[in-house]
């Protein structure tokens, strides 16, 4: 990974929670390398349906290999009325998804 740079990976894993909100979080030996495995998307929403895809960063120049364990999903559960998540991400495949931003409603 190059420092400065944007990347889009994909969690090997599929989730689907129903009552439960999906966290990930980077492992910390992962962290002490230097990579930043989210950037602001680290929470999913009760309803998601698909991987993850990570917003993957570097502080310095370091390698790391398809399928290696650069994190974990926590669940926690729901209190009070759900809201399932049906928004543009649902249903994703395992490639990483690009930014929707601009399918935002303009005000």
């Amino acid at each position: 990974l190059v420092p400065g740079t944007l990347y889009l990976g994909s969690t090997v894993e599929r989730t689907e929670t129903h009552g439960l909100v999906p966290w990930f979080d980077g492992r910390s030996s992962v962290g002490r390398l230097g990579i930043g495995t989210h950037v602001t998307a680290g929470r999913g929403d009760d309803g998601f349906r698909g991987h993850f895809t990570l917003e993957i960063t570097a502080v310095q120049p370091v390698r790391i290999y398809a399928g290696a364990r650069i994190g974990q999903i926590t669940f926690f559960s729901i209190m009070g009325d759900r809201s399932p998540y049906k928004g543009r991400y649902a249903d994703q495949g395992p490639l990483p998804v690009a930014s929707r931003y601009w399918q935002d409603e303009q005000k």
